[in-house]
Protein backbone atom coordinates (compact mmCIF):
# COMPACT_ATOMS: atom_id res chain seq x y z
CA UNK A 1 0.00 0.00 0.00
CA UNK A 2 0.87 3.88 -0.79
CA UNK A 3 1.35 5.94 1.82
CA UNK A 4 1.47 9.53 2.03
CA UNK A 5 4.23 11.31 3.89
CA UNK A 6 5.63 15.10 3.95
CA UNK A 7 9.17 15.91 4.40
CA UNK A 8 10.50 18.95 5.04
CA UNK A 9 14.09 19.97 5.55
CA UNK A 10 13.25 23.25 7.28
CA UNK A 11 10.68 25.42 8.63
CA UNK A 12 10.53 28.65 10.67
CA UNK A 13 7.68 30.21 11.78
CA UNK A 14 7.75 34.01 13.08
CA UNK A 15 4.85 35.92 15.48
CA UNK A 16 2.29 33.31 14.38
CA UNK A 17 -0.65 32.70 16.18
CA UNK A 18 -2.06 28.96 16.65
CA UNK A 19 -5.63 29.28 18.03
CA UNK A 20 -7.25 25.93 19.36
CA UNK A 21 -11.36 26.23 20.33
CA UNK A 22 -13.47 24.08 21.80
CA UNK A 23 -17.15 25.15 20.90
CA UNK A 24 -20.23 24.85 23.49
CA UNK A 25 -21.36 21.23 21.48
CA UNK A 26 -17.42 19.40 22.66
CA UNK A 27 -16.69 19.46 18.89
CA UNK A 28 -13.03 21.66 18.23
CA UNK A 29 -11.80 23.83 15.38
CA UNK A 30 -9.08 20.81 14.18
CA UNK A 31 -9.67 20.21 10.71
CA UNK A 32 -11.61 17.16 9.28
CA UNK A 33 -10.97 15.11 6.19
CA UNK A 34 -12.79 15.93 3.05
CA UNK A 35 -12.99 12.23 1.20
CA UNK A 36 -14.69 9.74 2.37
CA UNK A 37 -13.75 7.38 4.87
CA UNK A 38 -14.71 3.86 5.96
CA UNK A 39 -15.82 3.70 9.42
CA UNK A 40 -14.13 0.91 10.40
CA UNK A 41 -10.84 2.32 10.20
CA UNK A 42 -8.07 4.99 10.69
CA UNK A 43 -7.45 6.93 7.69
CA UNK A 44 -3.88 9.08 7.97
CA UNK A 45 -4.96 12.73 8.11
CA UNK A 46 -1.26 14.13 8.69
CA UNK A 47 2.38 12.71 8.24
CA UNK A 48 5.64 14.62 8.28
CA UNK A 49 8.74 14.74 9.40
CA UNK A 50 10.84 18.04 9.92
CA UNK A 51 14.58 18.10 10.18
CA UNK A 52 14.84 21.44 11.85
CA UNK A 53 11.74 23.81 12.50
CA UNK A 54 11.52 26.84 14.60
CA UNK A 55 8.55 29.04 16.05
CA UNK A 56 9.82 32.61 17.42
CA UNK A 57 7.21 34.45 19.18
CA UNK A 58 4.26 32.70 18.50
CA UNK A 59 1.39 33.02 20.74
CA UNK A 60 -0.65 29.88 21.24
CA UNK A 61 -4.39 30.50 22.35
CA UNK A 62 -6.89 27.96 23.68
CA UNK A 63 -10.14 29.41 24.13
CA UNK A 64 -8.88 32.94 24.04
CA UNK A 65 -6.03 31.91 26.74
CA UNK A 66 -2.62 32.57 25.25
CA UNK A 67 0.36 31.13 26.07
CA UNK A 68 3.63 32.88 24.38
CA UNK A 69 6.33 30.47 23.51
CA UNK A 70 9.39 30.03 21.23
CA UNK A 71 10.46 26.42 19.66
CA UNK A 72 13.35 25.34 18.12
CA UNK A 73 13.59 22.01 16.85
CA UNK A 74 15.38 19.27 15.07
CA UNK A 75 13.91 15.84 13.34
CA UNK A 76 9.94 16.77 14.40
CA UNK A 77 7.76 14.46 13.69
CA UNK A 78 3.90 14.32 13.76
CA UNK A 79 1.46 11.35 12.61
CA UNK A 80 -2.29 12.40 12.96
CA UNK A 81 -5.00 9.94 11.91
CA UNK A 82 -8.58 10.08 12.12
CA UNK A 83 -11.49 8.25 13.05
CA UNK A 84 -14.98 9.30 12.09
CA UNK A 85 -16.35 7.87 15.40
CA UNK A 86 -13.33 8.12 17.63
CA UNK A 87 -11.71 11.41 16.61
CA UNK A 88 -8.17 11.43 16.24
CA UNK A 89 -5.34 9.84 17.55
CA UNK A 90 -1.16 9.59 16.76
CA UNK A 91 2.04 10.52 17.57
CA UNK A 92 4.33 13.27 18.00
CA UNK A 93 8.90 12.84 18.17
CA UNK A 94 11.27 15.25 18.64
CA UNK A 95 14.72 14.98 18.77
CA UNK A 96 16.29 17.85 20.13
CA UNK A 97 14.43 21.25 20.64
CA UNK A 98 14.60 24.44 22.88
CA UNK A 99 11.29 25.73 24.29
CA UNK A 100 11.02 29.46 25.96
CA UNK A 101 8.39 30.39 27.54
CA UNK A 102 8.14 34.04 29.32
CA UNK A 103 9.47 31.72 32.59
CA UNK A 104 11.39 28.40 31.57
CA UNK A 105 14.12 28.50 28.92
CA UNK A 106 14.27 24.53 28.92
CA UNK A 107 16.40 22.44 26.61
CA UNK A 108 14.50 19.27 25.53
CA UNK A 109 16.63 16.51 24.46
CA UNK A 110 14.23 14.01 22.96
CA UNK A 111 10.49 13.41 23.52
CA UNK A 112 7.97 10.97 22.45
CA UNK A 113 4.45 10.52 22.81
CA UNK A 114 1.30 8.94 21.82
CA UNK A 115 -1.91 10.75 21.88
CA UNK A 116 -6.00 10.46 21.02
CA UNK A 117 -8.28 13.41 20.90
CA UNK A 118 -11.87 12.84 20.23
CA UNK A 119 -15.50 15.89 21.24
CA UNK A 120 -14.74 15.11 24.95
CA UNK A 121 -11.51 14.30 25.96
CA UNK A 122 -7.70 13.87 25.25
CA UNK A 123 -5.39 11.64 26.60
CA UNK A 124 -1.64 11.05 26.16
CA UNK A 125 -1.41 7.36 26.94
CA UNK A 126 2.69 7.74 26.83
CA UNK A 127 5.40 9.99 26.73
CA UNK A 128 8.72 9.29 27.32
CA UNK A 129 11.24 12.73 27.51
CA UNK A 130 14.87 14.11 28.31
CA UNK A 131 14.68 17.39 29.70
CA UNK A 132 17.72 19.50 31.31
CA UNK A 133 19.50 16.24 32.38
CA UNK A 134 16.12 14.92 33.13
CA UNK A 135 14.81 11.59 32.02
CA UNK A 136 11.00 10.80 32.38
CA UNK A 137 7.77 9.35 31.52
CA UNK A 138 3.98 9.98 31.86
CA UNK A 139 0.39 10.19 31.19
CA UNK A 140 -2.02 12.44 31.59
CA UNK A 141 -5.99 12.44 30.24
CA UNK A 142 -8.14 15.38 29.60
CA UNK A 143 -11.84 15.62 29.74
CA UNK A 144 -14.65 18.37 28.67
CA UNK A 145 -12.54 20.16 26.61
CA UNK A 146 -14.38 23.27 26.87
CA UNK A 147 -14.02 23.56 30.52
CA UNK A 148 -10.68 21.41 30.80
CA UNK A 149 -9.91 18.91 33.86
CA UNK A 150 -7.77 15.69 34.23
CA UNK A 151 -5.07 13.94 35.57
CA UNK A 152 -2.00 13.01 35.05
CA UNK A 153 1.18 10.73 36.62
CA UNK A 154 4.81 10.95 36.02
CA UNK A 155 8.11 10.31 36.91
CA UNK A 156 11.65 11.36 36.32
CA UNK A 157 15.57 10.81 37.08
CA UNK A 158 18.85 12.29 36.48
CA UNK A 159 21.80 14.72 37.36
CA UNK A 160 20.84 18.24 38.99
CA UNK A 161 23.73 20.36 37.91
CA UNK A 162 21.91 20.82 34.02
CA UNK A 163 18.70 21.39 35.81
CA UNK A 164 20.43 23.90 38.24
CA UNK A 165 21.84 25.62 35.38
CA UNK A 166 18.47 26.30 33.73
CA UNK A 167 16.86 26.94 37.06
CA UNK A 168 19.48 29.85 37.68
CA UNK A 169 20.62 27.72 40.96
CA UNK A 170 24.11 27.74 40.18
CA UNK A 171 24.85 26.79 43.95
CA UNK A 172 23.62 23.44 42.81
CA UNK A 173 26.70 21.62 41.53
CA UNK A 174 25.64 17.99 41.07
CA UNK A 175 23.67 15.02 42.78
CA UNK A 176 20.77 13.22 40.98
CA UNK A 177 17.20 14.23 41.20
CA UNK A 178 14.23 11.43 41.45
CA UNK A 179 10.71 12.82 41.33
CA UNK A 180 7.47 10.68 41.41
CA UNK A 181 4.26 12.69 41.18
CA UNK A 182 0.03 12.27 40.41
CA UNK A 183 -2.37 14.93 40.56
CA UNK A 184 -5.53 16.44 38.91
CA UNK A 185 -6.12 19.55 36.95
CA UNK A 186 -9.35 21.71 36.13
CA UNK A 187 -10.35 25.23 35.43
CA UNK A 188 -9.47 27.05 38.86
CA UNK A 189 -7.56 23.99 40.33
CA UNK A 190 -4.13 22.65 40.38
CA UNK A 191 -2.69 19.56 42.62
CA UNK A 192 -0.50 16.90 42.66
CA UNK A 193 1.45 14.74 45.23
CA UNK A 194 4.40 12.46 45.15
CA UNK A 195 7.57 12.14 46.70
CA UNK A 196 11.45 13.53 45.51
CA UNK A 197 14.67 12.38 46.53
CA UNK A 198 17.77 14.38 45.73
CA UNK A 199 21.23 12.29 46.46
CA UNK A 200 25.03 13.06 46.52
CA UNK A 201 23.84 16.70 46.25
CA UNK A 202 27.08 19.38 46.06
CA UNK A 203 26.04 22.42 47.39
CA UNK A 204 28.98 25.38 46.87
CA UNK A 205 27.73 28.59 48.59
CA UNK A 206 30.42 31.26 49.45
CA UNK A 207 31.12 30.82 53.44
CA UNK A 208 29.55 27.30 53.88
CA UNK A 209 31.18 24.33 52.33
CA UNK A 210 28.56 21.70 53.48
CA UNK A 211 29.94 18.70 51.74
CA UNK A 212 27.08 16.13 49.96
CA UNK A 213 23.82 16.40 51.38
CA UNK A 214 21.29 13.46 50.83
CA UNK A 215 17.07 14.92 50.91
CA UNK A 216 14.01 12.76 50.78
CA UNK A 217 10.50 14.19 51.26
CA UNK A 218 6.71 13.48 50.40
CA UNK A 219 5.05 16.60 48.90
CA UNK A 220 1.36 18.24 47.85
CA UNK A 221 1.39 21.10 45.58
CA UNK A 222 -1.04 23.30 44.53
CA UNK A 223 -0.74 25.56 42.02
CA UNK A 224 1.17 28.43 44.26
CA UNK A 225 2.26 26.45 46.93
CA UNK A 226 4.15 22.80 47.61
CA UNK A 227 3.94 21.06 51.41
CA UNK A 228 6.49 18.76 52.02
CA UNK A 229 6.04 16.30 54.71
CA UNK A 230 8.15 13.45 55.99
CA UNK A 231 11.34 15.07 55.55
CA UNK A 232 14.76 13.96 55.91
CA UNK A 233 18.15 15.75 55.54
CA UNK A 234 21.18 14.09 56.10
CA UNK A 235 24.83 16.06 56.04
CA UNK A 236 28.03 16.96 58.05
CA UNK A 237 27.15 13.43 60.30
CA UNK A 238 23.91 14.52 61.16
CA UNK A 239 20.04 14.00 60.18
CA UNK A 240 17.41 16.71 60.14
CA UNK A 241 13.77 15.57 59.80
CA UNK A 242 10.63 17.86 60.06
CA UNK A 243 7.84 19.59 57.46
CA UNK A 244 7.73 22.63 55.36
CA UNK A 245 6.29 24.79 52.65
CA UNK A 246 7.36 26.33 49.47
CA UNK A 247 5.57 29.42 48.29
CA UNK A 248 6.39 29.46 44.47
CA UNK A 249 4.52 32.83 43.57
CA UNK A 250 7.17 35.81 42.73
CA UNK A 251 10.41 35.82 40.56
CA UNK A 252 12.12 32.96 43.11
CA UNK A 253 10.71 30.70 45.58
CA UNK A 254 10.08 30.94 49.17
CA UNK A 255 10.92 28.10 51.73
CA UNK A 256 9.93 28.02 55.41
CA UNK A 257 10.80 24.44 57.12
CA UNK A 258 10.73 23.14 60.58
CA UNK A 259 13.05 20.49 61.26
CA UNK A 260 14.01 18.61 64.83
CA UNK A 261 18.24 17.85 64.28
CA UNK A 262 19.99 15.02 65.44
CA UNK A 263 23.51 14.05 65.58
CA UNK A 264 24.94 16.96 63.62
CA UNK A 265 28.57 16.89 64.08
CA UNK A 266 29.64 20.46 65.19
CA UNK A 267 33.48 19.46 64.11
CA UNK A 268 32.27 18.94 60.57
CA UNK A 269 29.57 22.14 60.67
CA UNK A 270 33.26 24.01 61.72
CA UNK A 271 34.53 22.79 59.14
CA UNK A 272 32.26 23.39 56.43
CA UNK A 273 31.98 27.06 58.07
CA UNK A 274 35.93 27.68 58.10
CA UNK A 275 38.25 28.75 55.63
CA UNK A 276 41.66 27.70 55.23
CA UNK A 277 43.10 30.74 57.22
CA UNK A 278 40.06 30.77 60.09
CA UNK A 279 39.96 30.73 63.53
CA UNK A 280 36.97 28.62 63.14
CA UNK A 281 39.21 25.85 61.77
CA UNK A 282 41.45 25.42 64.54
CA UNK A 283 38.34 24.87 67.42
CA UNK A 284 39.70 21.62 68.93
CA UNK A 285 36.16 20.76 70.44
CA UNK A 286 33.24 17.90 69.03
CA UNK A 287 30.31 17.35 70.10
CA UNK A 288 26.70 16.11 68.09
CA UNK A 289 24.15 18.72 67.99
CA UNK A 290 20.55 17.88 68.65
CA UNK A 291 17.61 20.16 69.19
CA UNK A 292 14.82 22.40 67.03
CA UNK A 293 15.47 24.84 63.98
CA UNK A 294 13.22 26.98 61.67
CA UNK A 295 15.07 27.91 58.47
CA UNK A 296 13.66 30.30 56.22
CA UNK A 297 14.92 31.77 52.39
CA UNK A 298 14.12 32.89 49.07
CA UNK A 299 15.73 31.70 46.08
CA UNK A 300 19.02 30.05 46.52
CA UNK A 301 19.70 30.90 50.21
CA UNK A 302 19.18 34.47 49.66
CA UNK A 303 17.97 36.11 53.20
CA UNK A 304 18.63 32.81 55.01
CA UNK A 305 17.07 33.05 58.32
CA UNK A 306 16.98 30.38 60.81
CA UNK A 307 15.95 30.03 64.48
CA UNK A 308 17.22 27.11 67.04
CA UNK A 309 17.75 25.73 69.99
CA UNK A 310 20.04 23.32 70.48
CA UNK A 311 21.89 20.76 72.77
CA UNK A 312 25.45 19.76 72.42
CA UNK A 313 26.21 16.28 73.48
CA UNK A 314 29.77 14.51 73.84
CA UNK A 315 29.84 11.98 71.19
CA UNK A 316 30.74 8.62 71.51
CA UNK A 317 33.88 8.52 69.81
CA UNK A 318 36.38 11.37 69.67
CA UNK A 319 38.96 11.93 67.01
CA UNK A 320 42.37 12.45 68.11
CA UNK A 321 43.14 15.78 69.50
CA UNK A 322 39.31 16.80 70.19
CA UNK A 323 37.76 17.34 73.07
CA UNK A 324 33.97 16.43 73.98
CA UNK A 325 31.69 19.34 74.38
CA UNK A 326 28.98 19.43 76.50
CA UNK A 327 25.97 22.54 76.83
CA UNK A 328 23.36 24.25 75.03
CA UNK A 329 22.52 27.26 72.66
CA UNK A 330 19.42 29.39 71.87
CA UNK A 331 19.61 31.94 68.94
CA UNK A 332 19.12 32.75 64.85
CA UNK A 333 21.50 33.18 62.26
CA UNK A 334 20.62 35.57 59.31
CA UNK A 335 22.86 36.30 56.43
CA UNK A 336 21.30 39.47 55.06
CA UNK A 337 23.72 41.18 53.68
CA UNK A 338 26.42 39.20 55.71
CA UNK A 339 26.15 35.83 58.01
CA UNK A 340 24.88 37.41 61.58
CA UNK A 341 24.99 34.89 64.05
CA UNK A 342 22.88 36.02 67.44
CA UNK A 343 23.21 34.08 70.57
CA UNK A 344 20.35 34.58 72.87
CA UNK A 345 22.02 32.30 75.99
CA UNK A 346 24.40 29.57 76.02
CA UNK A 347 26.50 27.59 77.93
CA UNK A 348 29.30 24.94 77.65
CA UNK A 349 31.69 22.69 79.41
CA UNK A 350 34.64 20.11 79.13
CA UNK A 351 36.53 18.30 81.41
CA UNK A 352 38.02 21.17 81.86
CA UNK A 353 36.40 24.15 80.71
CA UNK A 354 33.11 26.21 81.30
CA UNK A 355 32.16 29.13 78.51
CA UNK A 356 29.34 30.91 78.90
CA UNK A 357 28.42 33.52 75.53
CA UNK A 358 25.83 35.63 74.78
CA UNK A 359 25.16 38.37 71.92
CA UNK A 360 25.83 39.03 68.20
CA UNK A 361 28.79 37.65 66.23
CA UNK A 362 28.97 38.80 62.53
CA UNK A 363 31.46 39.34 59.89
CA UNK A 364 31.26 43.06 60.11
CA UNK A 365 30.32 43.51 63.52
CA UNK A 366 30.79 41.41 66.93
CA UNK A 367 29.60 42.09 70.43
CA UNK A 368 29.69 38.87 72.35
CA UNK A 369 29.78 39.19 76.05
CA UNK A 370 31.72 35.87 77.28
CA UNK A 371 33.38 34.13 80.10
CA UNK A 372 35.69 31.67 80.41
CA UNK A 373 36.82 29.55 83.07
CA UNK A 374 39.49 26.36 82.08
CA UNK A 375 42.41 24.61 84.08
CA UNK A 376 43.34 23.51 80.91
CA UNK A 377 45.43 25.27 78.53
CA UNK A 378 45.90 22.37 76.40
CA UNK A 379 41.94 22.64 75.10
CA UNK A 380 42.73 26.10 73.61
CA UNK A 381 46.30 26.19 72.66
CA UNK A 382 45.62 25.29 68.59
CA UNK A 383 43.12 28.47 69.07
CA UNK A 384 45.53 30.71 71.05
CA UNK A 385 48.54 29.93 68.59
CA UNK A 386 46.46 30.13 65.15
CA UNK A 387 45.70 34.39 66.76
CA UNK A 388 49.55 34.29 68.48
CA UNK A 389 51.31 32.60 65.71
CA UNK A 390 54.43 32.14 67.63
CA UNK A 391 57.70 30.85 66.62
CA UNK A 392 57.57 28.03 69.36
CA UNK A 393 55.32 26.16 71.07
CA UNK A 394 53.40 28.53 73.53
CA UNK A 395 55.62 27.40 77.07
CA UNK A 396 52.53 27.70 79.40
CA UNK A 397 51.36 25.39 82.04
CA UNK A 398 48.00 26.20 84.19
CA UNK A 399 48.25 25.16 87.84
CA UNK A 400 45.23 26.38 88.61
CA UNK A 401 42.14 27.99 87.05
CA UNK A 402 42.46 30.89 84.53
CA UNK A 403 39.64 33.14 84.47
CA UNK A 404 38.36 35.61 81.84
CA UNK A 405 35.18 37.85 81.82
CA UNK A 406 34.93 40.47 78.77
CA UNK A 407 33.92 41.15 75.59
CA UNK A 408 34.77 40.70 71.61
CA UNK A 409 33.93 44.05 69.53
CA UNK A 410 34.30 44.48 66.16
CA UNK A 411 34.83 42.25 62.93
CA UNK A 412 34.94 38.87 63.65
CA UNK A 413 38.13 38.03 61.26
CA UNK A 414 39.32 40.75 63.37
CA UNK A 415 38.21 41.04 67.08
CA UNK A 416 39.23 43.63 69.79
CA UNK A 417 38.99 41.67 73.14
CA UNK A 418 39.00 43.50 76.06
CA UNK A 419 38.12 42.01 79.89
CA UNK A 420 39.96 40.93 83.09
CA UNK A 421 41.94 38.13 83.45
CA UNK A 422 43.07 36.61 86.20
CA UNK A 423 45.41 33.52 87.11
CA UNK A 424 46.33 31.48 89.99
CA UNK A 425 49.75 29.38 89.84
CA UNK A 426 50.91 28.63 86.94
CA UNK A 427 54.28 27.94 84.99
CA UNK A 428 55.24 30.05 82.17
CA UNK A 429 59.13 28.78 80.49
CA UNK A 430 59.55 26.52 83.85
CA UNK A 431 58.98 29.75 85.82
CA UNK A 432 56.21 29.16 88.89
CA UNK A 433 54.13 32.14 89.37
CA UNK A 434 51.80 32.43 92.02
CA UNK A 435 49.08 34.67 90.37
CA UNK A 436 48.38 37.14 87.83
CA UNK A 437 45.38 39.76 88.00
CA UNK A 438 44.90 42.48 85.00
CA UNK A 439 43.05 44.35 82.60
CA UNK A 440 43.47 43.57 78.94
CA UNK A 441 42.64 44.53 75.16
CA UNK A 442 43.72 42.96 72.78
CA UNK A 443 43.55 42.95 69.24
CA UNK A 444 45.61 42.14 66.13
CA UNK A 445 47.66 45.22 65.84
CA UNK A 446 48.22 46.15 69.92
CA UNK A 447 48.19 44.51 73.29
CA UNK A 448 47.25 46.69 76.42
CA UNK A 449 47.72 45.75 80.06
CA UNK A 450 46.04 47.87 82.86
CA UNK A 451 46.31 47.56 86.72
CA UNK A 452 48.31 44.43 85.86
CA UNK A 453 50.16 42.78 89.56
CA UNK A 454 52.34 39.25 88.93
CA UNK A 455 53.40 37.93 91.86
CA UNK A 456 55.90 35.30 92.66
CA UNK A 457 57.44 34.61 96.11
CA UNK A 458 58.41 37.18 97.29
CA UNK A 459 58.38 39.33 94.00
CA UNK A 460 55.49 41.54 92.85
CA UNK A 461 55.63 42.79 89.23
CA UNK A 462 53.10 45.73 88.47
CA UNK A 463 52.06 45.42 84.36
CA UNK A 464 50.61 48.22 82.71
CA UNK A 465 51.73 49.05 78.77
CA UNK A 466 51.27 48.52 75.28
CA UNK A 467 52.60 46.60 72.63
CA UNK A 468 52.16 46.76 68.62
CA UNK A 469 51.28 43.53 67.20
CA UNK A 470 51.14 42.42 63.43
CA UNK A 471 48.15 40.22 63.15
CA UNK A 472 48.12 39.14 66.64
CA UNK A 473 52.22 38.80 66.44
CA UNK A 474 54.49 41.11 68.39
CA UNK A 475 55.87 43.62 65.69
CA UNK A 476 59.75 43.34 64.85
CA UNK A 477 60.40 46.94 65.43
CA UNK A 478 57.47 47.73 68.61
CA UNK A 479 58.32 48.69 71.85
Amino acid sequence: LLRRKLTLGSLEWDQAEIHLVTRSDGTMNLPTPSGPMPREGLGDFLDFTIARATLAQTQFFWNDQSVPITLTAQELGILLQFHPVEGYSGSISVASAKVKTPRWNLPLSYLAARFRISDQDANVDSAVWQIAGLKGRGSFELRNLLSPEGRFAFQMDGGIRDLAKVLGLTQLRGGRLSLTGNGSYGPQEFSARGHIQALQVDLQVDGFQPGLIDFRSDYATDANRVKLSQFQIKALGGTARGGGDISVEGPSPRVELRTTVSDLGLASLLRSLASADSSLARVSFDSRLNGTADLHWQGALENFKSRFNLRFEPPQVISPGQYPLEGFMRGSIETTPTPILRIQESAFHTIDSRLTAQGVLGQQQTSLAVQLETSDFEEWRPLASFFARPTERIPLVLRSPLVFSGTLQGPVRKPAVRGRLSIGPFEYRDWLWDSLRADISVGPDSLELTSGRLLGGDSTVTLTGAVTLEEWRLARDGP
